[in-house]
């Protein structure tokens, strides 16, 4: 998994790298263009496969307006 860029919590470098970006932006909530802009995929990609893992294990909020 090391060789994958998945570490022991099961975060993938795109994981990561969105947490990082949120972060970087005060935490607050923020619209999935902004994200997919954070982490450089397809905003598909963002909200079908990264967001609900990461809702899914607690890293993120999604509320009406953005995710959080």
């Amino acid at each position: 998994m090391t060789r994958l860029g998945v570490d022991r919590n099961g975060l993938s470098t795109v994981d990561r790298s969105l947490l990082l970006g949120l972060a970087r932006t005060g935490g607050g909530p923020v619209g999935l263009k902004t994200i997919a802009l954070l982490v450089g995929e397809e905003q598909d990609t963002v909200e079908d496969v990264v967001e609900p893992f990461l809702i899914r294990e607690g890293y993120l909020d999604r509320t009406p307006r953005a995710a959080a």
